[in-house]
């Protein structure tokens, strides 16, 4: 009895250093993912207000730099203004620049696009943050 569960206990290691070693060889990507379905992020306040925000487009422009347009719309009947920040984020999912806060005042049952500038050659993924100003 002793042996089988000393031949148990060695098995259990075994098996435990295999599946330890699997995780370890796994193919990991390169810097931090930017998860593809948080692009628009807003506080439920704005959505309450009646503002809805599309996902950021990102287009090459001729000189190598990027820019994204985002359309932001107001479904109700009445103004809305809010603030929205753009954060840009390199190919590593690593943040550039320091984000400024934007106002924004949408009319009634309008759409606006903003368009705005990388800055940096090395940001090609972009964020949107939108809240209501104080």
């Amino acid at each position: 009895m002793r042996k089988q569960l000393k031949e148990f206990s060695l098995l259990g290691i075994i098996t435990l250093m295999l599946v330890m070693l699997t995780g370890c060889l796994s193919k990991k990507q390169n810097g931090l993912n930017l998860n593809q379905s948080q692009l628009v992020v807003m506080e439920p306040s704005v959505l309450a207000s009646g503002v809805i925000v599309e996902t950021p487009r990102i287009t090459q422009q001729n000189n190598g730099m990027t820019s994204a347009s985002i359309s932001i719309s107001n479904v109700h009947h009445q103004p809305a203004n809010i603030m929205y920040r753009l954060y840009w984020y390199d190919a590593n999912g690593l943040r550039i620049g320091k984000p400024k806060d934007n106002p924004l005042t949408l009319a009634a049952d309008s759409v606006k696009t903003i368009v705005a500038d990388n800055p940096a050659p090395q940001a090609n993924h972009v964020r949107i943050y939108v809240f209501l100003p104080n």
